[in-house]
């Protein structure tokens, strides 16, 4: 089985808004091409609390893919607000949104172990101080990662997760909202899944643990200046009894981004090397 998986794709209809609806309506052309059969969603779907405008492209993108034989499924990001994704669940295309915990098989021997952007002030809620707050959220998260495994034998497990990894790499001008809860290799390491599939970074990079590929898939546009790295999605293959036995990184038609350099010389303006 193939799986086709993205993340942040930031619908704004006050940024480039052309290029987020292009790009994801080819992502699911493309998705279907190679074959997959769901689309997952790490999170941040919108920018932030969605228009009536953002609703209806995401409502067409689910359309198409439901029109090419996909279905979808999401799990909450930091950009989007509560309940904002809702209606996701009422379009009936076989979409379904996850904003706690949870899981969902897809075949009886495929699983999903889905965790949305975790929040900070419910865990801190209950603390009696700070300092018994920051152990209990590192605490807290950690069992409900150990909520998320599975000890049934032959089942593949997906963890699809919008989260911070401690030490990952940021593209140049990415702004970070609410990024005060982070994990660990070692925290996601407890859901023991055969993938581990992460929104919330734009730019694309992995990890593995214990063989088992750790993958943000980055942003499939470019949502600020500075991201001039390559956008796209990811693909996995998937296989009964053998787990993951492949996965891609697929780059999309994004619009170029680039950086130049330039030299300010009384009133020359001149790249560098310029005869003056």
């Amino acid at each position: 089985m193939k799986i086709a998986f993205l993340s942040d794709s930031h619908y704004d209809e006050t940024s480039r808004f052309e290029e987020c609806i292009r790009l994801h309506q080819w992502i699911a052309r493309d998705a279907a091409e190679r074959g997959c059969r769901i689309v997952l969603h790490g999170g941040d779907v919108f920018e932030r609390r969605s228009t009536p405008q953002e609703r209806l492209a995401v409502a067409d993108w689910l359309h198409r893919v439901g029109g090419l034989g996909m279905d979808a499924m999401f799990v909450r990001g930091n950009h989007d607000a509560p309940g904002d994704l809702h209606l996701i669940n009422y379009l009936a295309l076989g979409g379904m949104v996850y904003e706690q915990p949870g899981e969902r098989w897809l075949t009886d021997w495929l699983r999903v172990a889905c965790l949305p952007w975790p929040s900070r002030a419910s865990i801190l809620a209950g603390a009696r101080s700070r300092e018994d707050g920051e152990q209990q959220i590192a605490e807290a998260m950690r069992d409900v990662l150990r909520g998320l495994r599975s000890e049934e034998p032959g089942v593949t497990t997906l963890f699809l997760g919008h989260c911070m990894v401690r030490d990952s790499r940021t593209s140049t001008g990415q702004p970070l909202v609410g990024c005060d809860v982070e994990v660990g290799l070692e925290d996601l390491a407890l859901v023991g899944a055969d993938a581990y599939l992460l929104g919330h970074i734009h730019l694309h990079q992995q990890w593995d643990i214990d063989g088992a590929p750790v993958i943000y898939p980055g942003s499939p546009r470019r949502t600020a200046f500075g991201e001039a790295e390559a956008k796209g999605y990811v693909v996995l293959t998937v296989e009964e009894g053998f787990g993951v036995v492949g996965w891609e990184f697929v780059e999309a038609p994004a619009t170029p981004m680039v950086h130049i350099e330039a030299e300010w010389v009384e009133d020359h303006v001149g790249l560098p090397g310029d005869v003056i």
